[in-house]
């Protein structure tokens, strides 16, 4: 029995189980109606844009590593890992594709694969750590709490030079491209953004509350790194709906916002059920006789 996937659907079910018990379902339907195809097809534009620049930073990464990929075989493989980790997610998983691909494909050791790997999704962590604080430093409710406040500004200050110094005590190789990689993942975190900025404007959320929206946003993001539900489903929703008791957010609005974003992710990711990856292990170079 495949108990990480037998937890991970579990799981799933409890947090749609209590997101289903704090909206109504008919005004959700409302909302997710009214959002004007136009936005939705620039929002998934925009979706896939940040993918692409994900695949961009993680090729940084692997070329630290001494892995060969062409931008191009790297993107597909970046796509066939989407699809693995939103459609199967009991068995090798996306990040499990890619690190057993490379390793038995190109011959690299499977620790430097996956170092690269998870190093990746740490940089990206970073990223929205230090979007999601500096956007808490915009939102009134930061300063009504002393410790929350001081916590925000230390996190925008400190956490990029502790990502710098910790990288350069793990993981030396990766120094010199920290500053490119992590310009990448504030890339790839504000393409997200200019996505749930353009639902939000469909869901006719008033301006003045998108800060909190985009707050809860990247803190919901920040969660479903964690794989603990099956793509994530849940999370992002229970996030916002407990938000919606400390703050304006609207709780319709928001599990159809979570829903619709989750969309572009899953029609995203299907493309990678239709590419095949081909990697060829480098032969050596013949000697030239003269």
């Amino acid at each position: 029995m495949n108990w990480k996937l037998l937890i991970k659907v579990l799981l799933t079910g409890l947090a749609v189980y209590l997101v289903s018990t704090r909206i109504d379902f008919p005004a959700l339907g409302v909302w997710i109606a009214a959002v004007p195809v136009p936005l939705i097809l620039v929002a998934f534009l925009l979706f896939n844009l940040s993918k692409i620049t994900g695949a961009l930073r993680l090729n940084l990464f692997f070329r630290a590593e001494n892995i060969q990929l062409t931008t191009l075989q790297n993107l597909l493989l970046y796509y066939k890992g989407m699809f693995y980790n939103l459609f199967l997610p009991g068995g090798i998983g996306g990040d499990g594709y890619k690190i057993y691909l490379i390793s038995n494909t190109l011959g690299n050791s499977w620790r430097y694969v996956f170092k690269a790997v998870m190093w990746d999704r740490v940089s990206g962590a970073v990223a929205i750590l230090f979007l999601s604080a500096v956007l808490l430093l915009l939102v009134p409710v930061t300063y009504a709490y002393s410790l929350v406040l001081w916590l925000t500004v230390a996190t925008a200050i400190l956490v990029f030079p502790v990502f710098y110094g910790i990288t350069r005590w793990i993981s030396p190789a990766y120094a010199s491209i920290t500053i490119s990689g992590n310009l990448l993942a504030i890339l790839i975190q504000l393409l997200q953004a200019a996505v749930a900025l353009i639902i939000f404007r469909g869901l006719d959320i008033a301006p003045a509350q998108t800060g909190e929206y985009m707050v809860v946003f990247f803190i919901s993001s920040l969660a479903t790194i964690v794989p603990i539900t099956v793509g994530g489903v849940g999370i992002r929703e229970l996030i916002f709906l407990t938000a919606a008791r400390y703050t304006a957010i609207d709780p319709n609005k928001a599990v159809a916002f979570s829903i619709i974003f989750f969309a572009l992710n899953a029609v995203s990711a299907l493309a990678g059920a239709f590419v095949t990856v081909h990697l060829q292990k480098p032969q050596p170079k013949s000697e030239v006789v003269s």
